[in-house]
């Protein structure tokens, strides 16, 4: 009788003899409301344990991975789909951000646009030992109570590793806020905060991220439960507004209103300064449709109840800003007829032209 040690044993020979390297498997889940737009949560993985599988280093893993998610074109590192057992290659029609991948609610790679539900888009923190796949949905296409799942697989040094991610949208509770005031001179400011951001002039879209700390200022406000913040920001977060009369030499004028209505990527706004009424442009600026007289865009807001932070990323439009410059622009969080009103201050740094700090 052959015994079940005896049996492993074996086994280990044959895929020896086959060149055979057993490959580890990683699972991960997690949790989203339908959504109306491309925000994401991520999937997270231990980037020590990967290595380990893939008998390599954190260090030389992080890079690799690194080097794949900025580069323009694939690099060494390969990531496929395993449908049905069977691997499919990502085709560059099926690629989604940081070289990420469209994919159908059962995991089969898909042109964004067709069938697709869902995307996974690599991201590595080797500073935080976490290696992790940012998944999103496609916008009003998934319902509560559907799931979507995928298997991925990661070669690397002649080894791989497969990881099961699942996502699953879940009944979005329903939570009644006061009808907000929009109105700037009738609002009840609670809280006053300052958010200094410095860059140099830029001649790309790159963007930095800025964080506020709201813990205190919430408090005032009355929202106890932090998580309405997360989950009803795009209801709670307003610009301040502006349009272009028909006398378009008086240049954009400010309003005494509020917007929550996004012209960026996300929760966002693209900033235009406005003029005073003799039509001379001000250091204000206030919530634009893109175009190419902004100054900056702020989008991608984001709250985040365990920290407290309110978070955005703050990039230039191309080629409009100078060094010397100062810009500001007044965002709110409004409860009823209660607001924090935050003031973000862009300080555009002096640099010495013709040197290689002139553009980021």
């Amino acid at each position: 009788m052959i015994t079940t040690h005896f049996k492993k044993l074996l086994a280990v020979v044959v895929c020896l003899l086959a060149g055979i390297t057993a490959q580890a498997q990683f699972k991960g889940s997690t949790e989203q409301y339908p959504t109306k737009d491309y925000s994401s949560s991520a999937i997270k993985f231990s980037l020590t344990e990967i290595a380990t599988a893939l008998e390599t280093d954190t260090t030389t893993l992080a890079t690799a991975l690194k080097a794949y998610i900025e580069a323009e074109a694939p690099s060494p590192l390969l990531f496929s789909a395993m449908v049905d057992n069977t691997e499919v290659e990502w085709a560059d029609s099926t690629k989604a951000d940081s070289n990420g991948f469209w994919l159908t609610i059962n995991g089969q790679p898909t042109k964004w646009g067709v069938n697709s539900a869902f995307y996974a888009s690599p991201d590595v923190e080797a500073e935080n030992d976490v290696f992790a796949f940012y998944v999103g949905q496609m916008p009003d296409v998934m319902k509560a109570g559907e799931k979507a799942s995928a298997k991925i697989a990661l070669k690397f040094n002649n080894k791989s590793v497969t990881f099961e991610i699942e996502l699953s949208v879940i009944e979005k509770p329903v939570v009644i806020l006061p009808e907000p005031e929009k109105q700037i001179s009738k609002l009840n400011i609670v809280a006053e905060l300052t958010q200094d951001v410095e860059q140099k002039p830029r001649a790309g879209y790159d963007a930095d991220k800025v964080e506020v700390n709201l813990t205190e200022a919430l408090d005032k406000l009355g929202i106890t439960d932090l998580s309405v913040v997360k989950e009803q920001l795009n209801e709670l977060l307003f610009a301040t507004n502006c349009y272009l009369p028909d006398d378009v030499v008086m240049g954009v004028q400010v309003l005494d209103s509020l917007t929550n209505e996004s012209s960026a990527g996300g929760i966002g706004f693209w900033m235009h300064a406005v003029s005073d009424a003799e039509g001379t442009e001000t250091s204000q600026v206030a919530r634009y449709a893109y175009d190419g007289q902004d100054k900056f865009y702020m989008e991608s807001f984001a709250f985040d109840p365990e920290t407290g932070m309110l978070s955005c990323n703050l990039g230039q439009y191309p080629g409009n800003l100078k060094g010397g410059q100062t810009f500001y622009t007044n965002i709110y969080i409004v409860y009823g007829d209660k607001a924090i009103k935050i003031r973000y201050n862009l300080n555009v740094l002096d640099v010495q032209l013709g040197s290689l700090d002139q553009f980021r």
